[in-house]
């Protein structure tokens, strides 16, 4: 990229200063302005030539401060500068100057150190003004390239992040669920175990085949979550009783696979596990917003209003992490025992409808 440019940069400057002598020449109403034009396009040809070897010095500084780079640039420029001035005398006043000059009172034969110096600051001012160019491209590249490794690089770290999280869900629920089976084959319930392992599989092929960082249609993970209560209500017989309040517009509101699975778990645990009645189990959903809020609660067994179980604190923890890895800090969770017993969370992040742009968030 960098070569192409510092061809096509130099090629530009010097065409376009090429036009602009053509110009003045018009205006000035030189007789013979094609056959000057010409002269200066071999000058402008050699500044290019220059300029390319100039390149070929200066890229070999890119891990130089800007600084340095560009007081480099300024003294590199001079040797050209001077050989361009000299190219430039010879192609006017060496190459035919009787022919081009006929007919006007410039004289043909100038002092050589005079028209050098006078042609010199000109050369000179082009040949660092595309200097400093290419050292702000080669910069802006440079900046780009870092600015995209870093975007990689944290990229996959939140990725690594985001399953290291994922994957320690899933022993803790596979240890519920297989002493849930071990439990009923232990009191002879083989039918029940049966079921359970039956709900178990299809939980599991389900889950299998998930991206543990990608996001799900809020109504697929309530769906998700029902077949892991499917086993739990094997063992909690008439105790575990599930309701979901979710608006079918909020179907297809992305979340992360298996966000809720941590506070499902809690609320078999501390609560259903700990009642002799029924406890309700309930999915609740809304948007505020540009927000959606998820809650999951229970009416069993509570602690004081406003306290959070100390049985509930690795899962909430996960959660609030997952969160925050997902969502860079635009999105977090509250917790607290409800009034008159059992246990609310409540989970608020970007409201996004169908797969999401993870570029975005």
């Amino acid at each position: 990229m960098s070569e192409r440019f510092a061809l096509s940069s130099a090629a530009g400057v010097w065409l376009l200063y090429t036009a602009l002598v053509g110009v003045r020449v018009t205006s000035f109403g030189f007789p013979r302005p094609l056959m000057l034009m010409e002269r200066h396009l071999l000058t402008a040809g050699a500044g290019i030539v220059l300029d390319v070897l100039l390149y070929l010095v200066l890229r070999r500084t890119e891990r130089a401060t800007t600084r340095r780079r560009v007081a480099l640039a300024i003294l590199l420029a001079a040797p050209p500068a001077v050989l361009l001035s000299i190219v430039n005398y010879n192609v006017l006043y060496v190459l035919a100057p009787a022919e081009l000059f006929a007919g006007t009172d410039i004289d043909i034969h100038p002092p050589f150190i005079r028209d050098i110096f006078q042609t010199l600051i000109e050369n000179y001012f082009v040949v660092v003004a595309w200097a400093v160019l290419y050292i702000a491209f080669s910069i802006a590249v440079q900046t780009g390239d870092a600015m995209r490794r870093v975007a990689i690089s944290e990229a996959a770290a939140r990725t690594a992040e985001l399953r290291a999280l994922r994957y320690q869900l899933d022993p803790h629920f596979l240890f519920n669920a297989l002493n849930t089976v071990s439990g009923l084959v232990l009191t002879g319930e083989l039918a029940k175990a049966d079921s359970t392992i039956d709900a178990l599989c299809s939980f599991l092929r389900t889950t299998m085949t998930l991206d543990a960082t990608a996001d799900i249609g809020l109504g697929d993970e309530v769906a998700l979550q029902h077949l892991y209560l499917r086993i739990e209500q094997v063992r909690f017989a008439g105790r575990l009783v599930v309701s979901v309040d979710i608006p079918a517009s909020l179907a297809e509101a992305q979340v992360p696979v298996l966000l809720l699975q941590p506070l499902v778990e809690n609320s078999i645990r501390h609560g259903v596990a700990r009642s002799l009645s029924p406890v309700l189990l309930s999915f609740l959903a809304w948007e505020a917003g540009s927000l959606l809020h998820v809650v999951v609660e229970d009416d069993g067994p509570g602690e004081a209003e406003g306290s959070v179980q100390a049985g509930h604190g690795v899962g909430l923890v996960n959660v609030a992490s997952r969160l925050a890895v997902r969502f860079d800090g635009r999105a977090w969770c509250n917790a607290a025992a409800r009034p008159g017993g059992g246990f609310r969370t409540e989970l608020v992040l970007p409201l996004r409808h169908g797969p999401m742009d993870r570029a975005s968030t």
